[in-house]
């Protein structure tokens, strides 16, 4: 071979070991390209599965709750209907009590059974009887009502708890309704000579301002016992009553409650918003259930008693045949024993 050939080869060697180190390097980019994509796609994959994973989890805990939440309702449901019940057998026992139940009781509405027995006589009286009603006094006007008013004796802008009647020095002043004295004090300031009556049910009754008082502390008294005199003691410009009604501590216009009567008795339902009247009511009806299972217990008694009663009477007027037939037993028996040989 000559000498220029070899130069030649030698010459073009470098440029095949050139285009092969190119490839390779673009095949090491793309492979590394690729892998990179490989390694985001599968990350990509593993969180899409951990979202699925993750609403499913929720798609579980929303059926749980979903449950729970219709077993609750079921209780409730369950619960109402035998509150329900329960009412219908306490509107029975009044409609008893009452003589106001008939054959076609059963198929009355129960709001109407309700309205029937809530205007009876016998539970308005127990109502008028328990919470206060009519005039503490025989007053001349209001002179002050219940508001928030500018207060004649501080000059100071502030709530008045009360109503202030006026009145002869040493009228009458009566209770409103049955109750128990929680405190009579006597005081030149503030309320000055004071009395205070708890009542059931939650309501409470102040009297202040009085001339003087005839009761004590845990006397019971009833509506319309008296308890002092009017006057004008403790802060006070003139002979006046300042009467209070409260429930549950809370003070109530006494006005309402002054003109509540056997005439107008659904007026105070309507006037006043702050008593559960439906709950005070349920309280009465459960007063007035007691003596009706006595009535009924007592009813079963006389009647048992009367059977006893009955069957002692036809064994008493059987009784001299069987002593009789005993007495000709007898005889016979010592006949048979005693035979003459």
């Amino acid at each position: 071979m000559s000498k220029s050939n070899t130069q030649s080869k030698q010459a073009k060697l470098p440029q095949k070991t050139k285009s092969h180190t190119g490839i390779y390097i673009v095949s090491c980019t793309l492979a590394a390209t690729l892998a990179m994509g490989g390694v985001s796609a599968y990350q990509y994959l593993t969180q899409l599965q951990q979202k699925i994973t993750t609403a499913e989890q929720q798609l579980t805990i929303t059926k749980s709750e979903a449950t729970s939440l219709q077993a609750k309702l079921k209780s409730q449901l369950i619960q109402k209907e035998q509150a329900l019940e329960n009412i219908t057998q306490r509107v029975d026992n009044i409609e008893t009590l009452l003589g106001t139940k008939d054959k076609m009781a059963t198929e009355k509405d129960l709001n109407k059974r309700l309205q029937v027995a809530s205007v009876n006589t016998v539970t308005r009286k127990t109502l008028l009887t328990m919470v206060p009603s009519g005039k503490p006094l025989n007053y001349k006007r209001i002179s002050s009502p219940f508001s928030y008013r500018l207060n004649p004796v501080t000059g100071r802008y502030a709530q008045h708890k009360g109503i202030d009647l006026t009145c002869n020095p040493g009228e009458k002043i009566h209770a409103t309704a049955e109750g128990v004295i929680k405190q009579a004090r006597y005081n030149s300031h503030g309320y000055g000579n004071l009395v205070e009556i708890s009542h059931g049910l939650g309501f409470e009754t102040f009297f202040a301002h009085m001339q003087k008082f005839v009761v004590k502390k845990g006397q019971f008294v009833n509506q319309g016992d008296l308890i002092g005199y009017c006057g004008s003691t403790g802060r006070s410009t003139g002979n006046h009553l300042h009467y209070e009604v409260r429930f549950l501590s809370k003070v109530l216009n006494p006005k309402p409650f002054i003109n509540w009567s056997l005439s107008n008795f659904n007026h105070l339902f309507t006037q006043e918003k702050q008593v559960n009247w439906d709950e005070l009511a349920s309280s009465i009806n459960n007063l007035v259930a007691k003596p009706v299972q006595m009535l009924t217990q007592n009813k079963i008694k006389a009647s048992s008693h009367q059977v006893s009663f009955g069957a002692k009477a036809t064994a008493r007027s059987h009784l001299p045949e069987q002593l009789k037939h005993q007495k000709s037993s007898a005889i016979s028996i010592a006949s048979d024993t005693f035979v003459t040989p």
